[in-house]
């Protein structure tokens, strides 16, 4: 299989069944907008969670597929203080 094809197929899904459809992507800088509107102060990328085990480690060369964000949201922004 082509390996630009892989890529794309491990990113957005097989298409092959309700479970392997994913719907949007994003990289770093994107999501970290998206966070920073929803009241995020902070946020890191990391390689792995260590939540439960699935593919989210997985690199194509290099590069990881998933995107791992730990972030930390403010006190008042939680309604909290």
């Amino acid at each position: 299989m082509n390996g630009r094809f892989r890529t794309l197929q491990m990113m957005m899904g097989t298409q092959e069944d309700t479970h392997q459809v994913f719907r949007s992507g994003f990289d770093v800088q994107f999501l970290g907008y998206h966070l920073h509107e929803a009241g995020f102060v902070e946020y890191q990328r990391v390689p792995q969670l260590f939540l439960f085990h699935d593919d989210s480690t997985r690199k194509v060369s290099d590069t990881y597929v998933s995107l791992n964000v730990i972030a930390q949201k403010s006190v008042t922004s939680r309604g909290g203080a």
